[in-house]
């Protein structure tokens, strides 16, 4: 794919390795906005710098680097010049290796229409909304979607069900205060009318790994993360999966026990964890940081994939520890849900 063939002075050519693809930009552009708007299968999560997850190499060329970011994972080797797509600016031609140029799944975006079919409390904390789309929708589990309910009322949330299905299903954390969320408990209700783009994001199941497989998820980013499992599940060649789910407290916890029966039914291939910052009362439920349990439980996670999502610390103690236990960077799919503006 080329986007252009004949470049100004303005302009700069980005290759990209190993697909040959070429792409011309605007001198002075953010390298992941050229990447992904030209359809590279670029990872990324925090674009702040924070995570790690858009890292790249620079074969050859220059970027001007904002090297002020603050991820400080573990020292990656490579040969070559390690960057970051969200904190790099074009100045020059150049040519970029992405860390992982296989099993790349691109589904056209789409605009739908959906009907609501029912909004119902998870926990005091989150809602379930359940949607009809007026045609199948196409994705890899993992990925979100951008909700508009009018009047302004936009907001990212992650497929919670399985590929495939004719109901899609959202999960939404209340926020106090919050014009989405206040919205959709007090005035959306069955029949109501949602618009619907998707499928977004890079953070999806990787049907190819034949390996054991650790997901972890913080609060609502249990959306995704079972989207994943369930839909894994149903994929023979994949290992042994390991989820961790971790809440402040056993309150906000919620789908446990659909997950137990999850893992009751696929005692070879599901393991479920669950823990909470605040000393539980359940004793099924451990005590912790769900970083630090895993940490506790698991020594080496060379070979594995590892799904990440939830809140931005989290994520990111997550690839941090990923990346000390020995995962490639290109096996770590990360989704931080950074909190939108009332």
């Amino acid at each position: 794919m080329t986007a252009s063939t004949t470049p100004t002075p303005a302009t700069v050519r980005i290759t990209v390795v190993p697909s040959g693809t070429v792409i011309t930009a605007s001198k002075g552009a953010r390298l992941l906005d050229i990447l992904r708007d030209a359809g590279a299968p670029i990872s990324y999560s925090c674009e702040a710098g924070r995570c790690g997850t858009c890292r790249c190499d620079l074969l050859l060329g220059d970027v001007l680097e904002d090297k002020t970011y603050e991820f400080r994972g573990a020292a990656v080797p490579s040969a070559t010049r390690q960057i970051l797509a969200c904190r790099s600016q074009v100045v020059a031609d150049c040519t970029i290796s992405l860390v992982e140029p296989d099993e790349v799944v691109s589904h056209p975006a789409q605009i739908l229409r959906c009907r609501v079919e029912g909004v119902h409390e998870l926990n005091a904390s989150t809602l379930a909304l359940c949607l009809r789309p007026n045609r199948p929708l196409r994705f890899s589990a993992g990925q979100f979607a951008k909700l508009d309910f009018g009047s302004g009322l936009v907001r990212p949330y992650s497929m919670a069900n399985e590929e495939n299905a004719d109901t899609l299903e959202f999960h939404l954390r209340r926020v106090p205060g919050g014009r989405v969320t206040t919205f959709v408990a007090e005035q959306v209700r069955a029949g109501h009318i949602v618009k619907l783009v998707a499928p977004l994001g890079t953070s999806y199941l990787r049907r190819k790994h034949v390996g054991p497989v650790l997901c972890i998820a913080g609060g609502t980013g249990l959306a995704p993360i079972r989207s994943i499992v369930r839909t894994a599940l149903s994929v023979a060649s994949h290992g042994v999966i390991n989820l961790y789910v971790g809440a402040r407290d056993e309150r906000e916890l919620y789908a446990i026990e659909e997950l137990r029966v999850l893992e009751s039914q696929n005692p070879l291939r599901l393991r479920m964890v669950t823990a909470v910052d605040a000393p539980p009362r359940d004793r099924s439920v451990r005590h912790g940081l769900i970083t630090d349990v895993v940490a506790s439980d698991l020594t080496s996670l060379t070979g594995w994939k590892v799904y990440l999502a939830g809140p931005p610390p989290m994520v990111e103690a997550g690839i941090r520890l990923s990346l000390q236990l020995g995962v490639r960077a290109g096996d770590i799919h990360a989704d931080a849900f950074y909190p939108s503006e009332n």
